[in-house]
This record gives structure tokens, C-alpha cells and sequence, in this order.
């Protein structure tokens, strides 16, 4: 509940605020547009994130009730920014985005916006916090899915764009270095889809399977009691668990290209 206190009412006012200053810095939205959002925001994590952080108590055996309302409410936060994410898309077809500072931004507010807001709403609302689903699934494998694609893509991914304007504004980054950039976080977000569509969401599925078949318990399990193999020993788990590696593999070379553009210019390639 501590940790979801933070993801709900204080961590998303943060990262939707930094966004909204960078789509203002660069242009792409007027400040008063900025000003709006950032307000509504701040009141809407009062008000829903709490709340929505309060899905926990059925998790503590409280009533469904709490579940349902705690999952609606606990992604209006997100409805600000999605607002701006279509507004700048509207821009973009229209042909107002020019610069390659200004398709940085957009690049990297559409991944997080879009990607980790799947993570968040389909793969967190959606997935696991339905009774039904949440009473077998618990803290397996479909929660792991959702935490991979809602924390790197929807806070890891703001938090480079921060330093990435940063240096472009200061003449550290070239046009060409700023079309890279949006190239890894195109790679940085498909990594990460890849690890949860190729090997935790299925998973997933196979202890929702086998927890119909054995139990909560055998889903938990490297060996049994009785000395037999667990569900971590069944060969095609084992084949799961390494599939993710296509996955981490697509996202090191996202995050390596992120790291040489940064470690290039401390040694002074500009």
C-alpha cells in the first residue's frame, strides 16, 4: 500500500508536470494550456489517486467493493495528460512539429503516455485487479507483466527525456543525436512489451492453469513436498523464462544507445 500510495498520489503529478513544462519549453503546447493541466492534474490525484490506492484493501480481505473502485479511479489521473497527448498528435498531423527537439518530446510523451499507460490501465486496472482474476493471480507473474511496462515506460522513460532537452537546449545534443534518442525510446518501449507479450503474460497464464489444477501453493513451488519438480522446474516454463531474454536483449540496445550518446558527450565529442 506504501508503494501504490506514491504511484497514485505522488510520483504521476511529478512526471505529468515535468512532460507538460517540456511540451511548453519546446512550443508544441501555450502555456496556458500547460497551466490547466498541471492543475487539473494535481486535483485529480487528490482526489482519485488516493482513492484508487485504496484497491489494496481487498487485497487485505475487504470487500470487492474497494477493488472496483480503487481500479476506475485510480487511472483518471491519467486523463489530463492523455487530453495533451492527443492535442500534440493533432499538431503532428498537421504538420506543426518541425524540429527534431520537438519530435523528441513527442516521441518520448507518446511511448511513456501510450505504452506505459497500457501497462497501467490494461495490464494493472484491467488484469489484475479484477476480483476474479486477482483472487488466483496474486502475485504472479501477470503483476510482474504489468510493473514492466507501467514503471520503466511511464516514470523511466520522462526521466531521460529530462536530461536528453537539457542537453540538446545547451547545444550538447546535435539534430542527428536527437533522432537516435527517439529511436531508443522506440526500442527502449518495444523491449519491454516483448518481455511481457513473449514470457510474463504467459506465465501468467500458465499458473492461473495450474493453480486451478493444484493450487495456489504449487504455483510458488521449485520442488513439493513430497520431492517432485514445481511449477519453476516444468520445462515449459523454463522455456518462458528464457524467451523474456528476447525481450531484455531489445531493451539493452535501446538503453546502449542512450548510454554511448551520453558517456560520448562527458568525453567531450561536441
Amino acid at each position: 500500500m506504501t508503494i501504490h500510495a506514491f504511484v497514485e498520489g505522488f510520483w504521476p503529478p511529478i512526471v505529468v508536470t515535468v512532460i507538460v513544462v517540456l511540451l511548453v519549453i519546446a512550443g508544441l503546447i501555450p502555456p496556458k494550456l500547460g497551466t490547466a493541466v498541471a492543475g487539473m492534474d494535481a486535483i485529480l490525484e487528490i482526489v482519485t489517486g488516493m482513492i484508487g490506492m485504496m484497491h489494496h484493501y481487498y487485497f487485505n480481505g475487504l470487500p470487492t467493493f474497494w477493488t472496483y473502485v480503487g481500479a476506475v479511479m485510480g487511472t483518471l489521473e491519467a486523463i489530463p495528460l492523455g487530453f495533451v497527448i492527443i492535442y500534440v498528435i493533432l499538431l503532428w498531423r498537421r504538420g506543426e512539429i518541425r524540429t527534431e527537439l520537438q519530435k523528441t518530446i513527442v516521441t518520448y510523451a507518446l511511448v511513456a503516455g501510450i505504452g506505459g499507460g497500457i501497462g497501467v490501465v490494461a495490464f494493472g486496472a484491467s488484469l489484475i485487479n479484477l476480483p476474479l482474476l486477482n483472487y488466483f493471480l496474486h502475485g504472479a507473474q501477470t503483476t510482474m507483466a504489468h510493473v514492466h511496462l507501467a514503471f520503466p515506460l511511464a516514470y523511466g522513460l520522462p526521466s531521460i527525456l529530462m536530461w536528453v532537452v537539457a542537453f540538446a537546449l545547451s547545444g550538447g545534443f546535435s539534430d542527428g543525436d536527437l533522432r537516435y534518442m527517439r529511436w531508443a525510446a522506440i526500442i527502449i518501449g518495444v523491449g519491454f512489451y516483448l518481455q511481457a507479450l513473449l514470457s510474463l503474460v504467459p506465465l501468467g497464464v500458465l499458473q492461473f492453469i495450474y493453480e486451478f489444477k493444484y493450487g495456489y501453493w504449487f504455483i510458488k513451488t521449485i520442488i513439493t513436498p513430497s520431492g517432485h519438480s514445481g511449477f519453476w522446474e516444468l520445462p515449459l516454463v523454463d522455456e518462458f523464462v528464457w524467451l523474456r531474454m528476447i525481450g531484455v536483449l531489445v531493451a539493452a540496445l535501446g538503453f546502449a544507445i542512450v548510454l554511448y550518446l551520453e558517456c560520448s558527450l562527458g568525453l567531450g565529442r561536441h
